[in-house]
C-alpha cells in the first residue's frame, strides 16, 4: 500500500528562522519520498538548497547502481518546477579512508555554488539539514561553521530495501511504494537496459554466493590481500575476468589461504594475476608500507577486510613485463595521473590514494 509522507512542519532544532542556503548530503540511491520530504522542509527554511550527491565517479554496482547525473535527473523530475530553480546539485566522490579530504571537497563544492549565486554582498547564512540521526550529528561535527537543522525522520524508508526490490524484479511492493511516480518510471525504463540487466545478473550471483555460506552460525568475515605495486610513476593493475566487477580494473590480490602469512599471500596473488617475473627477495625488500582497509560495506560479497602492501620498485628505464594470469584478463602499468576512477573495482581507487601517502 502506498504511504503518503508529509514533510515535517518545522525542524526539530534550528539556529535561525531562515537561511540563505541549506546543504543536504546524501547518496540518493535512489531518490525516495523521504528525500523529497527533507527537500520540501529545506525550501521552507532557506532561499536555496545545495544537494551534495555523494558516491560520485564510481562504476555501477549493487551498492551504487546509478550515476550522479542519473540521480540528479531523478531528483529534479520529482520536484515541482518552481522548486527545481532553487536547488543546486553538486556531485562529490567518496574518499573512504581520508575523511578530511572528503570534507574539503564538500566545502569547496558548496563554496563554488554560493560564489556563483552571490558574487557580492554580505556572507551567506548557511546551514546543514538532515534527518535527526547519528549521521547528521557526525556531519554537524565535520562542518561546525554551518548551522544545523535536524528534521524528524520519515520512519520505515530503507534505501537498501528499495534497491533490493528493484533488483529482484518482483520484490517488496511496500518498499517500492516509497518511490515517487517519476522515479519509478525512470527506474523501470533503466531496468530494460543492458546496464539494468547486468545489475540483476550480479544480484542473482550475489544471492547464490550468500546461499553457499548461509548455514554458517555467523556471517563470515573474509580476509583478502592487495598489492599496490608502484614504479616510475605507474601502478600495476589487472582487468578482472569474472564476477564481481568483471571488466573493471583492480589491484592484484585475492583471498588468503589457510596456511599462508599475509605478505606471502599478497606475493602469491601478485605473481598469479600478473605473471610478474621479479625475485621474491626484491619484492619483499621493496615493501614500503602495509595498511588495513576495513570499510564495512566496501565489498558486496559481505564483510571483507583487506590488507594492502605498498611495493615501490627501484626506478628503471623500462617497466617490468606483465601479463594477465589466473582470473585476470590482462595486466598493465597505468600512469598514476591517468587512473580511471569510474573503472576501478570497489574501493581500490581510495586504497591507491591512501597507500601513496606512504611514499
Amino acid at each position: 500500500m502506498t504511504q503518503r509522507i508529509e514533510a515535517p512542519a518545522a525542524a526539530l532544532t534550528g539556529q535561525r528562522e531562515s537561511y540563505d542556503f541549506l546543504v543536504l548530503i546524501g547518496r540518493f540511491q535512489p531518490p525516495h519520498r523521504g528525500h523529497l520530504a527533507l527537500i520540501e522542509t529545506a525550501l521552507r527554511r532557506s532561499q536555496q538548497l545545495i544537494v551534495v550527491c555523494g558516491s560520485a565517479a564510481q562504476p555501477r554496482s549493487l551498492h551504487n547502481p546509478w550515476s550522479a547525473a542519473e540521480r540528479e535527473a531523478m531528483l529534479r523530475e520529482a520536484l515541482a518546477p518552481g522548486d527545481r530553480e532553487r536547488i543546486h546539485v553538486v556531485a562529490v566522490a567518496d574518499v573512504t579512508y581520508h575523511e578530511l579530504t572528503w570534507v574539503a571537497a564538500v566545502q569547496a563544492a558548496v563554496a563554488r555554488v554560493i560564489a556563483a549565486q552571490r558574487p557580492h554582498g554580505p556572507p551567506a547564512a548557511v546551514g546543514l539539514i538532515g534527518a535527526a540521526d547519528e549521521r547528521l550529528a557526525h556531519y554537524g561535527g565535520l562542518f561546525p561553521q554551518w548551522g544545523l537543522e535536524a528534521v524528524e525522520p520519515c520512519h520505515g524508508i530503507n534505501g537498501t530495501a528499495i534497491r533490493a526490490a528493484l533488483l529482484q524484479g518482483c520484490g517488496d511492493q511496500e518498499a517500492l511504494s516509497w518511490l515517487p511516480a517519476s522515479v519509478a518510471q525512470r527506474l523501470a525504463a533503466f531496468g530494460e537496459t543492458a546496464a539494468g540487466a547486468a545489475l540483476r545478473a550480479d544480484w542473482e550471483k550475489l544471492q547464490a554466493f550468500k546461499a553457499s555460506w548461509r548455514a554458517a552460525p555467523y556471517p563470515p568475515v573474509f580476509v583478502t590481500v592487495d598489492a599496490v605495486v608502484v614504479q616510475g610513476g605507474h601502478v600495476l593493475l589487472v582487468e578482472r575476468g569474472h564476477w564481481p566487477g568483471c571488466g573493471l580494473l583492480a589491484l592484484p590480490g585475492g583471498f588468503v589461504e589457510q596456511h599462508e602469512p599475509l605478505l606471502e599471500a599478497c606475493l602469491r596473488e601478485l605473481g598469479e594475476e600478473t605473471l610478474l617475473q621479479l625475485p621474491a627477495a626484491l619484492l619483499r625488500a621493496s615493501v614500503r608500507a602495509a595498511q588495513v582497509f576495513d570499510a564495512p560495506f566496501r565489498s558486496a560479497r559481505g564483510r571483507t577486510i583487506t590488507h594492502a602492501f605498498l611495493i615501490v620498485l627501484p626506478p628503471t628505464r623500462t617497466l617490468p613485463v606483465v601479463e594477465g594470469g589466473d582470473d585476470a584478463r590482462r595486466a598493465a602499468w597505468l600512469p598514476l595521473s591517468e587512473l580511471p576512477r569510474q573503472r576501478l573495482f570497489e574501493d581500490h581507487y581510495c586504497i591507491i590514494q591512501a597507500m601513496l601517502r606512504h611514499v
